[in-house]
């Protein structure tokens, strides 16, 4: 689903075709050009993006809502480049470092 000029992707639901699949380099099989974000929807996340692409020329997003843990997961799994969180540590009072730091020791 494009929104903003922005692929939202909503779990299995939002498909690609192929003219939207991101175009790969040679050596690293990866879109030098394609910011991949993964996590916790943020209202100021579409006005970063927003942004970006009014400063760099030819930068694609790809976000797909997954809910804070899962963005961490797909950073550690190499999935993302960005995630969104937002995980409050019951015990320390402290927001997304304890589970960074727990996900990043697994």
């Amino acid at each position: 689903m494009l929104n903003n000029g922005l692929l939202v992707k909503y779990g299995k639901h939002d498909r690609c075709s192929a003219a939207e699949e991101p175009a790969e380099t040679p050596a690293t099989g990866k879109d030098s050009k394609l910011i991949r974000i993964v996590g916790s929807h943020d209202l100021a996340l579409n006005i970063l993006l927003d942004l970006i692409r009014q400063r760099e020329e030819g930068i694609r997003t790809e976000v797909t809502r997954a809910g804070s843990l899962g963005g961490i997961i797909a950073l550690q799994e190499g999935r993302a480049d960005l995630a969104g969180t937002h995980l409050l540590d019951e015990e320390t009072g402290e927001y997304n470092y304890p589970y960074i730091k727990n996900q990043a020791t697994r």
